[in-house]
């Protein structure tokens, strides 16, 4: 007789469906996470969120990723980018102007 068991979804906790042993539920502060956070710094000169033809990318400016308060700058091209291995669901990027 096969059983199947059932699991309720929790977001605390990620699930994983494995061939031989059934279904492992683990707890997600115990799941280390790759990936990159990545966009573009450009100056919004008509204030309205949605960049223009000639609006241009900001090189060398600072942003600081949040909970661990890295910094990250934008390359020549506007470009930042935050790799990270982190158990952490949640990130906050501030940007910190420099004159242009």
């Amino acid at each position: 007789m096969h059983r199947t068991q059932r699991i309720t979804h929790d977001p605390n906790y990620i699930y994983l469906n494995g061939y031989a042993y059934g279904c492992y539920r683990l707890p997600l502060n115990s799941v280390l996470m790759s990936g990159r956070l990545s966009g573009k710094v450009y100056w919004d000169k008509n204030n309205n969120g949605t960049r223009q033809a000639n609006e241009p990318f900001l090189q060398n400016q600072s942003l600081k990723v949040d909970p661990n308060a890295i910094v990250v700058n934008t390359d020549t091209s506007g470009t930042y980018r935050y790799n990270y291995f982190s158990n952490t669901p949640t990130y906050t990027i501030q940007l910190y102007p420099q004159p242009y």
